[in-house]
């Protein structure tokens, strides 16, 4: 339901908790939240709790609380719940590409009978999410993670196993011409740069270079095909470029604005303005250095390093970074494709995002990375204690 529903998200989220409360987990599988990783996961979360000590907006600071909620539950529930075998492991990401696929014909649908109906175009970023009443920054992530399970499944099917191998090109295909279409420029950019880093290493181990040369020379045809096929994301990338290198002090790109002041911020509180005090540090610096457009839309620091570090301090942004690269080293070193492929899409969307600031970015960061922590750490027997 995560890429179809808020709301039914949510209430099976409710179940959940239900079932693990009523199943008595926490008390007797309490022994494996004392892992690093879950650790890490609960005291960022324990960290904005203690945050509220020295905040004056309690209010906001409780409703920031009530979003990010799940990235305590759901490493609770995930780790002290029953193990997940392999076999449901991989029905769990079934039922994720069952819902990335019905939401973009929901949302491919919806455009073409609103173009038959009104002759509008809908087929495009904001427009085309909001069938799905979705951030197109978000919705690009979901199937983004989706593309690159699918890839890694292709790549371990067998080569005999050409109908499925079919299958699995023909949807990843399909998903990223919906990215496209969403138009979201940093999760367009972050599948692309972790699909290239990740065939780079492939090439490496299996030593297939000229395969790799060829599937180079063919991406780049099929992206300048795409690029002029969809003028719309052209544009946005475009515009991306032009923003990133203005020249003379010039600048037109709201988030150097927001960046340059939640930077502010920061060394002026080096242990953070509290949990819930953090829009309001960033609302006075934009008055303070007439910020208008980030004034006026009242805009988070689109950078969840930056947001965390706002908030929380240095403390905050160093466990936030922690809580990413150790999980990182550890899906290398155990070699788990799809974690290192989530990790390098969530760290590349907090660049440009405060994905945590939103319950649709908070539950798919903390679902995906709580299932595929525990996944490291329990169903391969690999127990980590350094």
């Amino acid at each position: 339901m995560l890429p179809l529903s808020g709301a039914l998200t949510n209430l099976f989220l409710g179940v959940l908790l239900l079932v693990w409360g009523a199943g008595g987990y926490c008390f007797k599988n309490h022994k494996k939240i004392q892992y690093p990783l879950p650790l890490l996961f609960l005291g960022l979360y324990l960290l904005y709790i203690l945050g509220m000590a020295w905040s004056e907006n309690s209010s906001f600071g409780l409703s920031d609380l009530e979003t990010k909620l799940t990235l305590f539950f759901l490493p609770l529930i995930l780790f002290t719940g029953p193990l997940i075998s392999d076999k449901i492991y991989r029905k769990i990401f079934y039922a994720f590409l069952l819902g990335c696929l019905l939401g973009s014909l929901w949302c491919i649908g919806g455009a073409f009978f609103t173009w038959i109906e009104t002759g509008a175009n809908h087929f495009f970023y904001e427009r085309l999410a909001d069938y799905l009443d979705r951030h197109p920054a978000y919705l690009s992530l979901y199937f983004g993670l989706a593309i690159c399970f699918i890839l890694v499944e292709f790549f371990n099917s067998k080569k005999s196993e050409i109908y499925r191998r079919i299958q699995w090109l023909s949807l990843a295909g399909w998903f990223f011409i919906f990215v496209l279409l969403l138009s979201a420029r940093m999760g367009l950019i972050a599948l692309l740069t972790v699909l290239l880093i990740g065939y780079f290493i492939y090439t490496i181990k299996n030593k297939t270079w000229k395969q790799f040369g060829v599937v180079m020379v063919a991406g780049g045809i099929l992206a300048v095909g795409f690029l002029n096929l969809f003028p719309y994301t052209k544009m946005r990338l475009q515009a991306a470029v032009e923003e990133a290198f203005q020249q003379n002090g010039r600048t037109t790109n709201v988030r150097s604005e927001i960046w340059d002041a939640a930077r502010t911020v920061i060394k002026s509180n080096p242990f953070g303005v509290g949990t819930g005090d953090s829009k309001d540090a960033l609302l006075e610096i934009y008055k303070e250095k007439n910020y208008i457009r980030p004034l006026e839309a009242n805009q988070n620091a689109h950078n969840q390093y930056l947001q965390t570090t706002v908030a929380l301090g240095i403390p905050g942004g160093l466990l936030l970074l922690a809580g990413l690269i150790f999980p990182f080293l550890l899906a290398w070193k155990h070699e788990e494709p799809v974690y290192l492929f989530f990790l390098g899409l969530i760290m590349m969307a907090f660049l440009t995002e405060s994905m945590l600031e939103r319950q649709q970015g908070v539950l798919f960061y903390a679902f995906f990375n709580s299932l595929l922590a525990m996944n490291l750490c329990f169903n391969y027997n690999k127990k980590i204690t350094e």
